[in-house]
């Protein structure tokens, strides 16, 4: 479950724990890279986990990452690999929070392919479910962002949007 931490309230599903049954959350925090040097990480991560679980969402681990800097996308692998046990990976979460981005970083680490999916600074992009097959077997897929009244790129126009996006 990716959410932008810079509109963390904006990101949230409500009511995501219905969708997803019994398995398991992992909460990604993106565009962690526009943070100043100065804030403590484990610090953000103990906030967005309180506030997640809050909103009833019970994530079983954090991560923070930058989809476009590819920073600490090997921790966010490792700690996939840690929880998927054998299942496919869904990625999901609200339009503009950099799933597609995310999804494009993990392919380019994986097998040096470039940009494969298509990114927007508007919402909607992804119009589909996309499976990415796995080593295993399994697939990772991305999945359209679920739009959502409250994000702050909702309201934009184009112009503004190219200020206002990190």
């Amino acid at each position: 479950y990716v959410v932008d931490i810079f509109d963390f309230n904006g990101s949230l599903i409500p009511g995501l724990h219905r969708f997803v049954g019994d398995n398991p959350i992992l909460l990604v925090g993106n565009k962690e890279d526009l943070l100043p040097r100065s804030l403590r990480r484990p610090k953000l991560r103990d906030w967005i986990r309180q506030q997640a679980n809050q909103a009833g969402l019970r994530p079983i681990d954090t991560v923070l990452v930058s989809a476009k800097k590819n920073h600490e996308i090997d921790d966010l692998l490792e700690t996939i690999e840690k929880y998927r046990r054998g299942r496919d990976v869904y990625v999901v979460g609200v339009t503009n929070v950099g799933k597609s981005t995310l999804i494009n970083q993990i392919i380019k680490q994986r097998t040096g392919v470039q940009d494969l999916i298509t990114t927007s600074r508007f919402p909607g992009t992804t119009l589909d479910e996309i499976e990415i097959p796995l080593a295993d077997g399994q697939k990772l897929v991305d999945t359209p962002g679920i739009i959502q009244p409250h994000p702050m790129a909702h309201g934009l126009s184009a112009t503004d949007l190219k200020i206002e996006a990190p």
